[in-house]
């Protein structure tokens, strides 16, 4: 009897509480770095409330970290999800990444640990690509090596092009951005800036094409420019945006330009922006997927998660999930939209996605592979860089060997992490409709060309790669899919695809992340993120918080 009469009463708590009502100033849909971004500023910068919820138990969206632990050693391995590599965190001008790190008051609180060149296996072998002034591009670099009699020339004329464009971007602080009609008006202190970038607006809001086309006519060069503009956008240089190349080609061959990992691994980006949205006293929910977005008198007020619960916000809803997703929240509020954002749905569900990934992550035994003559990061070409399409389907393969930098990611020596991937190159449909078994056959049998790049990239050979493995993991698109929520597993969608802004036509509604404007990449939804940030408060708002 008392026990029953317990159980009545915990279910009327747990009804009642999946009922609640919360209120706060700003929803945030989405964990991603987008969402994370744009919570840590509000919550930090502008003082407002945010309650942040999360599908995924563990926050960063494509950027998280997660352990596993060997079955036979018992190590601790920290694997990250997504990308393993980023530039302009410990050098300056900063990328916006660490401007949005620096401004919410977190910049001690990552430490990042910089290398200068990456590991590259193609048709040529095995050399390095060096960062730096007059390295790629000087006496005996790999430009003068692979390229024609031409391409030392037409590449500095490239660069030379590139330079403007850059020469004002990287003066205009990412927190000085925002969207709507009072766009310019926190610009106004960085004139200057803004009126070395004016003449070029047009060049950095399309594609790095034109440009190629006018500069660049050697054959191995635009084949290093493709492949380049893949590893960012899992797209061709045509299909890239000009203004990510053109920082780029800057970032990596100024003098002092390094690459960057954090140390912990790249979750530790997420954890860190979390905990400034949590000490400022709002919240971060993780494990809660957001149903719907409610919609009244045609505006967005709020969310409503699965469990029940209905999040009131003040001020707006940003949302952090793909603008595929756009469609399926706002299914229950189609009456109380507006045509405009009617139509805006209807081309959502038809903008172009890139493709997706296949992952390996592999937990080793690295006694005697002589780590300290490695590279933390390999670029492998597996059917060739120039003798090949570079951008072709599973050529190009990253493979992340972090424990070079960093030993805290696992707790034994001569234990390490490898996470090879094969970037927006992976189609969908090829892994529906399978059966468990067909499933598990086709993750081994085509993940063949992971295990052979880690071999080349290692120097080991592929059978003894493969006893020295107490960890495998292999992602699909399918995996993608379902831990990410990402459609169809898409890396994010093309350049041409994206939104231009983070606002909508549905009033209170604002979008961060990959899905806008710059599109794919952690600096680039940094930036979406700060944008909604500065959208949601006035002007002036901003304006103030910039002349401080």
């Amino acid at each position: 009897m008392k026990i029953s009469v317990v159980v009545v009463v915990l279910s009327l708590l747990v009804v009642c509480w999946a009922g609640s009502t919360i209120t706060t100033d700003v929803v945030i849909i989405g964990g991603g770095i987008g969402g994370l971004s744009a919570g840590a500023i509000l919550s930090s910068t502008y003082g407002l409330k945010v309650h942040l919820a999360e599908s995924h138990y563990r926050l960063g969206g494509c950027a998280h970290s997660f352990p596993i632990t060997g079955k036979m050693s018992g190590t601790e391995y920290t694997f990250d999800a997504g990308p393993t590599i980023i530039a302009g965190a410990s050098t300056k001008p900063s990328n916006p990444l660490q401007q949005v790190i620096t401004q919410v008051g977190a910049a001690s609180q990552i430490e990042w640990l910089p290398y200068q060149k990456w590991g590259m296996r193609d048709e040529h072998g095995a050399w390095d690509f060096e960062l730096g002034e007059n390295v790629f591009d000087g006496r005996g670099g790999p430009l003068e090596r692979f390229g024609g009699k031409n391409a030392l020339q037409e590449f500095a004329s490239l660069r030379a092009a590139c330079e403007p464009l850059c020469a004002g971007a990287s003066e205009i602080p990412t927190m000085a951005l925002r969207d709507g009609r009072f766009e310019l008006l926190p610009l106004l202190p960085h004139f200057s800036a803004l009126r070395k970038v004016a003449p070029y607006t047009s060049t950095l809001d399309g594609n790095f094409g034109g440009m190629m086309r006018k500069h660049v006519t050697d054959p191995w060069l635009t084949s290093w420019l493709n492949a380049l503009a893949f590893s960012l956008s899992g797209l061709p240089a045509g299909e890239t945006s000009a203004a990510a190349m053109a920082y780029t080609l800057f970032d990596l061959h100024r003098k002092g330009s390094a690459l960057d990992y954090p140390k912990g691994g790249m979750g530790r980006i997420a954890d860190v922006l979390a905990d400034v949205i949590k000490s400022s006293g709002s919240v971060v929910q993780s494990s809660s997927l957001v149903k719907d977005i409610i919609v009244e008198r045609g505006s967005a007020v709020g969310v409503g998660l699965r469990d029940g619960t209905s999040i009131r916000s003040k001020k707006g809803v940003i949302c952090n999930a793909n603008i595929w997703a756009l469609p399926g929240l706002l299914k229950h509020a189609k009456h109380e939209l507006s045509s405009e954002m009617l139509e805006f749905l209807k081309e959502s569900s038809t903008r172009k996605k890139t493709k997706s990934f296949l992952h390996l992550h592999l937990g080793l035994d690295a006694s005697g592979l002589h780590l300290s003559k490695m590279n933390a990061h390999f670029t492998v070409m597996d059917k060739g860089l120039h003798c090949a399409d570079p951008c072709a389907d599973r050529n190009m393969v990253a493979v992340s060997n972090p424990c070079v930098l960093d030993d805290s990611l696992t707790n034994r020596e001569n234990r390490i992490i490898i996470h090879a991937y094969g970037a927006g190159n992976e189609p969908y449909e090829p892994w529906t409709r399978l059966s468990r078994d067909e499933y598990r056959a086709k993750k081994q049998s085509d993940a063949s060309f992971l295990w052979r790049s880690v071999s080349r990239a290692l120097d080991v050979d592929e059978d003894e790669l493969r006893r020295r493995t107490e960890v495998e993991m292999i992602g699909t698109p399918l995996t993608h899919e379902r831990f990410l929520r990402r459609s169809q597993g898409t890396y994010g969608p093309t350049f041409r695809d994206t939104v231009a802004g983070t606002l909508t036509p549905l009033p209170g509604l604002l979008l961060a992340g990959d899905s806008t404007f710059p599109g794919i990449g952690v600096p680039a939804v940094a930036v979406a993120g700060a944008k909604a940030a500065n959208t949601i408060v006035s002007p002036i708002t901003q304006l103030l918080m910039r002349l401080r």
